[in-house]
Parts: structure tokens; C-alpha cells; sequence
């Protein structure tokens, strides 16, 4: 780089980088500090955090350059201009896009390779991401002359604005739009899920059996067990309350007409109450058996899941969280 390459180098070309980087850091201490933890403030920075700096991120690896071809047509695709780069109103609409789809990808990983996805361990995944590719992003951007470099958008934007608001360019003007008013309707409908009357943050209850290995896997849950015989299983409780939970589990055997399994069960059993106290984002697993019920019938086993202390009668309709599985008891060992 030349000295005045390095000169506008040194003042704003990585200003935008620095910015996801320390996004990244604010999200982290509300995420994990937990007198944070618990304040408005968290939802509105993680959500800025998992729609915007992932993608933003990968797409200064990808694409250090920016559009420098204002000229091309608006029929022209990014692979065919001549600078070969991004418009800033693009790099933000696909920096959302592609920050959804990262999002996904690394929920996914974390749902095949943990017990559950929370909210400490997503960040820590996303993160992580960011870590790696900020600085691949500023290496690619360096490299490049200060003529088709990425500059950071606070440099451009005011100009942009107000040359678009001068009439320059009508069918720009009605993309420009129309992309804003999507990414905002996107980020309002996130924002909407994440302040619902659970908050965007729940509990995870989910029940396991065990396989021939000994393991507790969420499949091949038996349909029938023999009178005198019992199988195993595990409560799974995550805390993703965004804060300590006392947790009581209730698990009744139920039985019901054959008609009408739909309706009130016809005989209900209380057959354990486990107890869990959790850290915000903690998880156990509570191995158990469960043994038939006397005859040759169906029944169902409830888990009923409370915060703190169950009622007198624990049902369904005032359990903060349930999972159930029928089970048919025979009359002799097969």
C-alpha cells in the first residue's frame, strides 16, 4: 500500500469491523453476566447481534470490495459488474439473510452435538464465528486499493441518504424502499417473538430412553413392557429462564377410555416427584424407571414440569411445561 492508502487505511477503512467486534463483546457481557442477564437491554442487543453481525461479517470475507460501477445497470448482477463488489444497501439486506442462515446452520450443530440449544451456547457458537472472521475480513480488505476497497458505512451513508432523497434515481429509489421496509418488517417480527408472554427464553423438557449401549437417546421409546419387567428413561430439564430455577417434576400414570383418549383420564397415578434446581443455562438429565400398570391396557405417562412448588392437583392445563408417552402394558413377561 501506498502512504496514502495506508493513511485512509488507518482512520476509517475497518471502522465497521471494529464496530461488529465490539457488538460481539457488549452482546457477551449481557449473555453471560448474570445481573445483565435478566435486563430489557439483552433481547435488543443479542437480536441486533444474531440478525446483523454473523452475515455482515463473512460477507467482508467475501466481498472486501465495494460497488463501484453506480453506473451499471440495475438488471446487472453482483458476479457481473466490473468492480465485482457490494452496494451498501445490498450488504446490509444480505447481511441479514446471510446472518439467518448462519444462525440456523449453528443451531442445527449445536441440536446434533449438545443436549439442547440455549442461549449461553448459541452466542458462544456465533461468536466464535465472528472471532475468526473479522479478521479475515480486515486481511481481504487491506489488500485491496483505497479506490475499490469496502469503506465503512458511516462515511457514505449520510451522502446516500440524501442523494436518494433528492429524486436521483426513481427506481432505486422504490428498491431502496422496499428492502428497508422488508428488513424492518423482519426485524419487528423477531423482536415481537422474542417479547412474547414467554419471552423468546423457555424451559426445555424433553424425555429420553435408553438404547441397548446404556445411552439415553430421544428415540425408540418401547410401546409395550411387560407386567414385572420396567424400563428406563430420563427427564431432560434445560434452564433458559435468564436466571436460577427450582424446578419440580410430577409424573403420573394415567389411564383412559379406550374411546376416548381425548377426555378426562378414568384413573391417574402419582408415581415420582423429582426435584432440579438450575443455573440459567444449565442442564440435567434424571434417569428413572417406569414399571406397568396391572392388566392388559394402554395408559399414558405424564411429565409435568413446575416452576418451584406443584399444585394439590397437577394436570396438564396448569403445567408450565409437559411431555407424555402411551405406553400398553402385557399381561406376562415377553
Amino acid at each position: 500500500m501506498g502512504e496514502s492508502d495506508a493513511a485512509e487505511w488507518s482512520l476509517g477503512s475497518i471502522a465497521d469491523l471494529l464496530a461488529v467486534a465490539v457488538l460481539t463483546v457488549a452482546v457477551g457481557v449481557f449473555v453471560l453476566v448474570p445481573p445483565l442477564s435478566g435486563t430489557p437491554v439483552r433481547p435488543v442487543v443479542s437480536l441486533a447481534f444474531v440478525l446483523f453481525a454473523p452475515g455482515y461479517t463473512y460477507l467482508g470475507v467475501l466481498f472486501p470490495k465495494r460497488d463501484v460501477s453506480r453506473s451499471t445497470s440495475n438488471d446487472t448482477s453482483v458476479a457481473e459488474r466490473p468492480g465485482g463488489g457490494l452496494g451498501l444497501l445490498e450488504r446490509l439486506v444480505f447481511s441479514f439473510g446471510t446472518s439467518v442462515a448462519i444462525t440456523i446452520g449453528v443451531g442445527l450443530a449445536l441440536g446434533v452435538r449438545t443436549a439442547g440449544i440455549t442461549r449461553i451456547n448459541l452466542y458462544v457458537g456465533l461468536a466464535a464465528l465472528v472471532a475468526v472472521g473479522l479478521p479475515l475480513a480486515a486481511v481481504r480488505r487491506s489488500r485491496l486499493p483505497a479506490t475499490t476497497r469496502m469503506r465503512s458505512p458511516h462515511r457514505t451513508v449520510s451522502t446516500r441518504i440524501r442523494s436518494k432523497l433528492a429524486g436521483q434515481g426513481t427506481t432505486a429509489n422504490v428498491v431502496t424502499v422496499l428492502c428497508t421496509v422488508s428488513l424492518v418488517v423482519a426485524v419487528v417480527a423477531v423482536g415481537a417473538g422474542l417479547g412474547s408472554s414467554q419471552g423468546g427464553e423457555v424451559t426445555e423438557l424433553y424425555l429420553l430412553s435408553e438404547n441397548e449401549s446404556g445411552e439415553y437417546v430421544p428415540r425408540g421409546y418401547p410401546e409395550t413392557v411387560a407386567q414385572g419387567e420396567n424400563e428406563s428413561f430420563a427427564i431432560g430439564i434445560t434452564n433458559q429462564e435468564g436466571e436460577t430455577a427450582a424446578y419440580t417434576v410430577v409424573v403420573l400414570r394415567q389411564q383412559f377410555d379406550a374411546e376416548n383418549r381425548a377426555g378426562a383420564p378414568t384413573s391417574e397415578t402419582r408415581l415420582r416427584t423429582f426435584s432440579a434446581t438450575l443455573d440459567d443455562g444449565e442442564a440435567q438429565r434424571i434417569p428413572h424407571t417406569i414399571g406397568p400398570a396391572a392388566g392388559n391396557r394402554s395408559y399414558r405417562v405424564t411429565y409435568l414440569l413446575y416452576v418451584g412448588q406443584p399444585p394439590s392437583d397437577p394436570s396438564i392445563d396448569n403445567a408450565y411445561r409437559e411431555v407424555h408417552l402411551w405406553i400398553r402394558g402385557t399381561g406376562s413377561p415377553e
